[in-house]
């Protein structure tokens, strides 16, 4: 009979599976301080260090650590090198309580390139508004802004370029190697003019980019570009949203001025696995377009991912980190994250129910690329003991909680705003003053006391404040608290 493991040993630790000795037997000697019995009285049992020690007997042994990995392959829970996850838990340990308590998990997915890995060719529409609002110097910086783009491309990459107003145009075709001269001048013939109706735009955006047939071979993306409001299609632009997210494809929305629905385009970019963007003033557009197709070009893949909760245990909500705070859009447990390289994080947030004392299976989750060349995936496991009280809980677990805590405060206020509960709303963003001033935010503290100083009288927020809160408080970086 072989060797019996527990897959979760790395994650008891808090390193990843491709840990060096080093760096394991220092993760066991601060974790060993905080746990140890004779340090940490408040537990009536030892059995947090316990597991402690036997991750840490199990990973201090070359062959023993070998033998697990192994085991772990056979299980399919080892990652790949170039694709892993690391797991952080708010708190290891839970007492035995006779109602629902919270309790957080912090992923932190790691996409690394890789010689053995070929880059993906990049897919790309820009679907560029041009109602008659743009007219002017902000639809000639979206045109230089989308000329840029199409030099900077690589032979590989494709491009598309779509204008949308009351109906949409395809201005170029999706295409290898556009001959930049021509492409320049049906670009200099582009005018603004008609209504703003952008789920054309989208439409003919996704209708492109599905030319190229076997998506999950390459990276495929959509830059949308309005400044004003959509009248009437605003649920058939989510629709489609969510279509193109099905599809492995992910949505930019760049919403530029003050006068656009910032609740739309974030619905947008969530329902496809995209990010929402506000740009104050149109020359920003050359360099933010550039940006943004940049990190696309150095992207490893598109990825997804999968959360199977255990028996009675509830998701609350699950949060991307990176590069600002979102909810992920979830359906059947799934969700596209879209491309990306280096590390995201995703904080979900979870309803532990009334369970007795043990070991519990609390979460199964699974991150990999649409094709299913990378993968990585592992199990989370809860104990519920008697007495488990003052535990720390990780610095980067209370950064990432604040961020969202934030993020949440702002959601509610703004649902306060449109439900006409100006009093409740007023309220609420002096509440999240003084959470912004407490993260060092002085600037956005301020904004939201003048903000709620108005509220009450107007029943509105200011056009630029309303912008300036809402994607304000999704950029926040928080910093880990100091110790103690």
């Amino acid at each position: 009979m072989g060797e019996e493991f527990r897959p979760d040993y790395y994650q008891l630790l808090e390193v990843s599976p491709f840990a060096s000795q080093e760096e394991i037997e220092s993760a066991y000697r601060r974790l060993v301080k905080e746990y140890h019995p004779d340090v940490l009285r408040a537990f009536k049992t030892a059995f947090l260090f316990r597991q402690l020690q036997e991750a840490y007997e199990v990973l201090r042994d070359p062959e023993r650590r070998r033998r697990y990995d192994e085991w772990l392959r056979a299980k399919g829970l080892y990652p790949e090198k170039a694709f892993w996850a690391n797991v952080l838990l708010s708190q290891r340990a839970l007492r035995p309580l006779p109602e629902p308590q919270a309790w957080y998990v912090l992923f932190t997915i790691h996409a690394e390139k890789d010689h053995a890995i070929p880059p993906k060719p990049l897919n790309l529409c820009l679907v560029i508004d041009t109602s008659t609002s743009m007219k002017g110097p902000k639809l000639e910086s979206a045109l230089k802004a989308s000329e840029l783009v199409l030099r900077n491309l690589k032979e590989e990459d494709a491009l598309a370029l779509v204008t949308f107003n009351d109906r949409a145009t395809v201005i170029l075709p999706l295409a290898r190697r556009h001959d930049p001269r021509k492409a320049s001048s049906l670009l200099r013939k582009v005018k603004a003019e008609g209504g703003t109706e952008m789920s054309y735009g989208i439409s003919s955006g996704l209708a492109e980019l599905l030319k190229a047939g076997n998506l999950w071979e390459s990276i495929n993306y959509m830059l949308l570009l309005t400044d004003g409001e959509t009248y009437g299609d605003e649920e058939e632009c989510v629709r489609l949203a969510r279509e193109a997210g099905a599809k492995g494809i992910s949505i930019a929305a760049v919403g530029l001025g003050t006068d656009w629905n910032e609740e739309l385009m974030e619905a947008i970019a969530q329902a496809s696995g995209g990010v929402s963007l506000y740009i104050p003033h149109h020359k920003e557009l050359p360099k933010t377009f550039q940006e943004r197709v940049g990190a696309l070009m150095g992207a490893v893949s598109a990825f997804k991912g999968k959360l199977e909760l255990g028996e009675g245990i509830n998701l609350k909500g699950l949060f991307r980190l990176d590069p600002q705070v979102s909810r992920v859009a979830m359906e059947g447990g799934t969700f596209f994250l879209g491309p990306f390289s280096g590390s995201i994080r995703l904080l979900a947030e979870l309803v532990i129910p009334p369970l007795p004392a043990g070991h519990h299976p609390a979460l199964r989750w699974e991150f990999g690329d649409l094709k299913g060349e990378l993968a990585a995936r592992g199990e989370v496991y809860l104990t519920i003991a008697e007495g488990v009280e003052g535990e720390r809980i990780p610095k980067e677990i209370l950064a990432a909680a604040g961020q969202v805590a934030i993020f949440k405060l702002r959601e509610k206020a703004w649902k306060e705003i449109r439900g006409g509960e100006r009093g409740k709303a007023s309220q609420r963003l002096l509440f999240l003053a003084k959470q912004l001033e407490k993260a060092g935010e002085k600037d956005l503290a301020l904004l939201a006391k003048e903000e709620a100083k108005f509220l009450p009288a107007t029943g509105d927020l200011s056009a630029e404040g309303r912008k300036r809160l809402y994607y304000g408080t999704r950029l926040l970086a928080l910093k880990p608290p100091e110790e103690g």
